[in-house]
């Protein structure tokens, strides 16, 4: 299970790879700096600041596809030049929203550290120290 988030990382920044022809997409140097990141435990573990940094991607995703899935896919623009490839990028849009998902619970499920970083307990101090530029673990 160790080794599954970077599979992950991998397959979704192939993903954003493709939705970049339409979509300023940051999901490509996301996952592979995070795949680079992963194991490096020196200074500190990053893994707990990625795993948040997952997690307010994918709102922000949500975001993006609740504005423009529905403005791609209205009758004034759907006649546009552009109509083919904005489909591809939604429809990759929509996967990579949902591959991330699983991402998320992946990590979580692969690394202790990153669950307990989401225990109400933690939380608060976990997210406070994402924010704090003195923090070591």
């Amino acid at each position: 299970m160790q080794d599954w988030p970077k599979k992950l990382f991998l397959v979704n920044a192939f993903i954003a790879c493709f939705t970049c022809y339409a979509r300023p997409d940051y999901n490509l140097p996301l996952f592979a700096f995070a795949y680079l990141l992963w194991d490096i435990e020196r200074p500190t573990s990053q893994k707990v600041r990625l795993t948040y940094l997952f997690i307010f991607s994918w709102i922000i995703d949500f975001v993006w596809l609740v504005y423009w899935g529905p403005f791609w896919n209205s009758n004034t623009f759907s006649n546009n030049w552009a109509d083919g490839i904005q489909t591809f990028v939604l429809v990759l849009s929509v996967i990579n929203f949902i591959l991330k998902i699983g991402t998320i619970g992946v990590c979580l499920l692969a690394e202790k550290e990153c669950k307990d970083a989401l225990h109400p307990e933690n939380a608060l101090n976990h997210v406070k120290n994402v924010f704090d530029d003195h923090h070591t673990q």
